[in-house]
């Protein structure tokens, strides 16, 4: 598999429009958002859609979520020996990735401000991940 990350968010949906034929619509019917939304992010308009729009595409076409997401692997999804999809594992794997680099955000800026993390109060501050 190729760990390289290709194009941009937009260049790669572009790409899923091409492999399937699909115009603007007819993607955004699939992801459930509107032809424009696809538009915007086809153009570099919108870099950060939801995560539900990226999934309905990668379960819906058999795309691979953390190349759409990312860039990095292939653009279609295998499957396990069983014959399933890797699609849970995949989200799993880049939701557990985007709680990690949050989490470092969150811990970066408690320590600007000169708290530490596990001292307060406020209940979910402590990492989920490790």
């Amino acid at each position: 598999m190729n760990a390289e990350r290709k194009n941009t968010l937009g260049e790669r949906v572009e790409m899923v429009k091409y492999h399937f034929k699909l115009n603007n619509g007819q993607l955004g019917e699939i992801a459930g958002v509107t032809a424009s939304a696809i538009f915007d992010i086809v153009h570099g308009k919108t870099d950060n859609p939801k995560i539900s729009l990226l999934n309905n595409i990668s379960q819906k076409l058999g795309v691979n979520l953390i190349w759409l997401a990312t860039g990095t692997g292939e653009m279609m999804s295998q499957n396990d020996t069983f014959g399933h999809s890797t699609v849970d594992g995949q989200m799993t794997q880049f939701l557990k990735e985007q709680i990690r680099e949050k989490d470092k955000i969150i811990n970066h800026l408690m320590a600007r401000m000169g708290k530490r993390r596990g001292v307060s109060t406020q209940p979910g501050l402590t990492p989920l991940f490790t």
